[in-house]
């Protein structure tokens, strides 16, 4: 579904970048669209909180809050810097903001903990 952009309602001035493509698995008139994209504003948030849980927060079975809050305020802390990492990745070896990342999650991960630990001699 071809939905506008907020800037371009403003405006009323549509033009074919003026739109944003929301891909759904359910049937949506024309019409629901719009109140569709306003209804779920948060996918975007939702995917990266996702992203989140799945790569970067370790599995905990503490009941104490400050050791999950302290887990996932690190977790969100690598995600950021793998986001900042595959930015400017991007930018050195030109690829589009569309296309795969150049450096998986996993990848970061092992980068940021063989800096941090010293694996031995």
């Amino acid at each position: 579904m071809y939905v506008p952009k907020d800037a371009a309602q403003e405006n009323e001035a549509l033009v074919e970048d003026d739109y944003v493509i929301f891909t759904t698995n359910a049937e949506v008139s024309p019409d629901r669209a719009q109140a569709l994209t306003t209804q779920y504003q948060r996918w975007e948030i939702e995917n990266q909180y996702k992203t989140i849980k799945k790569h970067f927060l370790p599995t905990c079975a503490s009941k104490d809050y400050r050791l999950r809050f302290l887990y996932f305020v690190v977790g969100v802390i690598m995600y950021n810097v793998w986001r900042l990492a595959n930015f400017v990745l991007r930018e050195e070896v030109d690829m589009e903001l569309g296309e795969k990342p150049p450096l998986r999650a996993g990848e970061i991960v092992e980068l940021v903990a063989f800096c941090l630990f010293d694996p031995g001699d």
